[in-house]
């Protein structure tokens, strides 16, 4: 773990400790987390040819009240759109769903006038 730049080391883990009235002293992991976790819906997209993709993510909050845009990022000659999406989740543990539309870079090869290359 890190702090600051420096690096902490502990020799045991650390613990959050709270008092629940019935259930008495109660112990779990410390966790830090991120504001906001974002995953793919797909693993891999493969581009066979210049056909566009949609790629969507989910986004999940860790802390109430989180906004902000979300935005990919590819090669130069990629087409990505919408180039940013925007995003609120007001309570904590929620989730959205946002989709991009990805075109990758045309290959040049001409194609045949039935579609083929």
């Amino acid at each position: 773990m890190t702090a600051g730049g420096q690096v902490l080391n502990t020799p045991s883990p650390f613990f959050f400790r709270w008092t629940d009235p019935a259930a008495g002293e109660l112990y779990r992991p410390f966790e830090v987390r991120p504001r906001v976790t974002v995953q793919c819906g797909d693993k891999v997209a493969i581009f066979a040819g210049d056909t566009p993709k949609k790629i969507t993510l989910r986004l999940k909050s860790h802390s109430p009240n989180v906004s902000g845009a979300v935005r990919l990022k590819g090669p130069s000659a990629w087409k990505i759109a919408p180039a940013s999406r925007p995003f609120a989740l007001p309570g904590k543990y929620e989730e959205t769903e946002v989709t991009f539309e990805v075109s990758p870079a045309e290959t040049g090869r001409r194609r045949r006038p039935d579609g083929r290359s």
